[in-house]
């Protein structure tokens, strides 16, 4: 699966953005979709957000929420 949230706005991705966007995408995978447990989930982030270091942050998050 592939997951892709946010606006791309300034701001969005933060590690609180990140653990509920995490937590939202796992629920998707195994509720809605039934995806195998130990497959894999894709997190996509613009590329502005890894310059000024937001998808480090927003990655932290998302590895907490799993």
């Amino acid at each position: 699966m592939l997951w892709e949230g946010g606006t791309g706005q300034p701001g969005y991705y933060s590690r609180a953005q990140g653990c509920a966007d995490g937590a939202a995408a796992f629920l998707m995978a195994q509720a809605v979709i039934a995806q195998p447990s130990g497959s894999v989930i894709y997190f996509a982030v613009p590329e502005a957000s890894a310059q000024d270091g937001a998808a480090v942050r927003y990655f932290e998050g998302v590895n907490q929420a799993f």
